[in-house]
């Protein structure tokens, strides 16, 4: 069942409207995050010290905003190609 999603995100556009919804609850998390003083304080120093750079938040997101559908398929034939991936079987004692 993964394998099949990773297949559709490789040879298949997604839809525009999913896209942006996507793109807008990322968006809206970044939001709602800023509006409490201490999460906005956390957001502000992880992005700072993960990218050393303060106007990080912003360039994130931009990027965000920038994704397309092709770059999502880009991506998706980059990293979730068959041979990149490994099979984890996990057993109960």
């Amino acid at each position: 069942m993964i394998l099949e999603e990773f297949n559709k995100l490789r040879t298949e556009e997604v839809p525009t409207d999913e896209l942006e919804r996507s793109k807008n609850m990322i968006y809206a998390d970044i939001l709602r995050g800023m509006d409490n003083p201490h999460e906005m304080s956390e957001i502000l120093t992880y992005m700072e010290i993960q990218f050393r750079n303060e106007r990080s938040l912003d360039d994130y997101v931009r990027k965000i905003k920038a994704i397309s559908s092709e770059s999502i398929m880009e991506a998706a034939n980059t990293y979730l190609s068959e041979n990149c991936l490994a099979t984890v079987i996990l057993k109960p004692k």
